[in-house]
């Protein structure tokens, strides 16, 4: 079962260690938190979510290079675009 347990704590808690011990486990993540609602962990599952796709997805191709910034240019404006603070004055 703990090969697909992902363990992280928000704080020091006798009840958690315990249960971590006899999982013979340790957590992944220390949050820090105040909190015991489950609130770190759906904080923490989008960063194991992105670690774990940035392990698994690879270019694919003949030549999987490095993938570099699209070469696509950005709009530029033609007038330029003035800022209108009405009258009020700085004292």
């Amino acid at each position: 079962m703990t090969d697909y347990v992902v363990f992280c704590r928000s704080h020091g808690h006798r009840g958690l260690d315990h249960a971590l011990n006899l999982f013979r486990a340790s957590a992944l993540l220390e949050l820090g938190m105040e909190s015991t609602d489950g609130t770190g962990s759906t904080l923490a599952w989008p960063l194991v979510h992105s670690a774990a796709a940035l392990l698994t997805q690879v270019a694919e191709g003949e030549d999987a290079g490095p993938t570099l910034p699209s070469t696509t240019t950005l709009p530029t404006l033609d007038t330029p675009v003035e800022a209108d603070f009405g009258s009020s004055t700085r004292p």
